[in-house]
């Protein structure tokens, strides 16, 4: 449901048939953190994007990319800030599928995952302390 109040920003859709049941992969851009919200997990490349989705309590499934920031040892590296939060996988679809499917399945599984990354990233409104902080200290 929410996500039908990102058309907006709605690029595609992909629907599978599955478990029984229907799953629809919504492909948006901008508006992250209202996907974020919309969204039971996230398949994510990127540093600080999959941070704010731990964050936010979405389960992060990742793989290392092809290019150079989203490297294996820069995934590993978040694996250990984020913990159970991130599922750090091998390149290969096949694995990713069937890991976010086995998630979409089993919501205690992805209630667990979420308090983790609720717990490793923080209470919201961090960024804004630390900036108050070094206003209050260089003023």
């Amino acid at each position: 449901p929410a996500a039908q109040e990102l058309e907006g920003g709605v690029r595609g859709h992909l629907d599978r048939e599955a478990a029984g049941g229907r799953i629809r992969i919504t492909i948006v851009q901008g508006r992250f953190g209202d996907l974020l919200a919309a969204c039971d997990l996230v398949v994510g490349l990127a540093g600080t994007g999959n941070e704010q989705a731990a964050g936010m309590g979405k389960p992060v499934l990742t793989f290392p990319g092809r290019g150079a920031q989203f490297t294996k040892v820069f995934a590993e590296r978040q694996k250990r800030l984020l913990g159970e939060a991130v599922c750090l996988l091998p390149r290969e679809p096949e694995v990713v599928a069937k890991t976010a499917l086995a998630l979409l399945c089993d919501p205690a599984a992805r209630e667990r995952i979420g308090r983790c990354g609720r717990q490793r990233m923080g209470e919201p409104g961090g960024a804004r302390k630390l900036a108050l902080r070094i206003k209050d200290y260089l003023v």
